[in-house]
């Protein structure tokens, strides 16, 4: 599989995404549901082979801002968007996601989102043995 590359609309911040419906319920918030669409139609419009993307996966997520203001990376690089690439069906679960980076670029007129999916190489090798960096003392 060769290095996939999107460039998406501004996502919802994942704190305005969610809305509360009732005592134990959520609901998705209307602009929330609009992206989801777009990202699909962004999904379809690339024309990518062999969606589901099978495997363990890794994502570099670049955010190019509407504007300066300060905002947290996790608030659009997180759930809201990941969420809405496995509903646009690029991947079966965003479980599949072994690694993720997530940097700013510049500002971009109405804000995008590039993603980048590659398949997952594992860099270090993991022992049972490993043992932790911080010991406590008693």
């Amino acid at each position: 599989m060769a290095v996939i590359e999107l460039r998406l609309p501004w996502p919802v911040s994942t704190n305005k995404a969610w809305k509360p419906m009732g005592k134990n319920r959520m609901r998705l918030n209307p602009k929330a549901q609009l992206f989801r669409l777009a990202v699909k139609s962004y999904v379809l419009a690339a024309k990518i082979q062999g969606l589901p993307l099978q495997g363990h996966l890794e994502a570099k997520i670049t955010l190019c801002p509407p504007n300066r203001a300060k905002r947290d990376q996790d608030n659009f690089a997180g759930k809201t968007l990941l969420d809405a690439l496995t509903k646009a069906g690029l991947w079966g679960d965003d479980s599949q996601i072994k690694r993720t980076v997530i940097e700013w670029a510049d500002v971009v007129k109405g804000g995008a989102v590039v993603i980048h999916v590659k398949p997952f190489v594992q860099e270090v090798a993991v022992t049972e043995a490993v043992q932790p960096f911080v010991r406590m003392q008693a």
